[in-house]
């Protein structure tokens, strides 16, 4: 079975297209929470893991159903370029994951330029965040 982790517009309280379709054919699993830092990149939020960081962000895990299914339609939607990844936003990136005692293959898109300049989400939890800035709840409601 394969998991992903959701930090940003795609957590089932944003109520956006995209977190709707995660909901629809897949399992929601719990809250757990992945060591980095959390970057506003605007209008949604970038995720940089780092195994070592102090920091931990926060999100939803979910059992994916069909993942050559929704793995495409959310690689699509988070710009991911394949053949050029070194081009991309972001990267989709798999770690095992210890989860109510047991490790699990967990899959979530890290950012993948530089944060420098970016502000940082303090809390890890964008949950918290995004219903104060009126960006992201438009790029959430679109």
């Amino acid at each position: 079975m394969k998991h992903l982790f959701v930090y940003g517009s795609l957590l089932s309280g944003t109520q956006s297209q995209m977190a709707k379709f995660l909901l629809e054919g897949n399992e929601f699993v719990g809250e757990t929470h992945l060591p980095g830092k959390l970057y506003d990149l605007g209008r949604y939020p970038g995720f940089i893991y780092d195994e070592k960081a102090p920091e931990m962000v926060y999100g939803h895990l979910f059992a994916i159903l069909d993942p050559a299914h929704v793995f495409g339609v959310l690689d699509h939607f988070e710009g991911i370029n394949h053949q050029e990844p070194i081009q991309s936003e972001y990267l989709r990136i798999q770690i095992l994951h210890r989860f109510e005692g047991r490790e699990i293959e967990v899959h979530f898109y890290h950012y993948n330029l530089s944060p420098e300049g970016l502000p940082l989400i303090t809390s890890g939890d964008y949950r918290e965040y995004w219903r104060d800035k009126p960006a992201h709840r438009r790029f959430i409601s679109s």
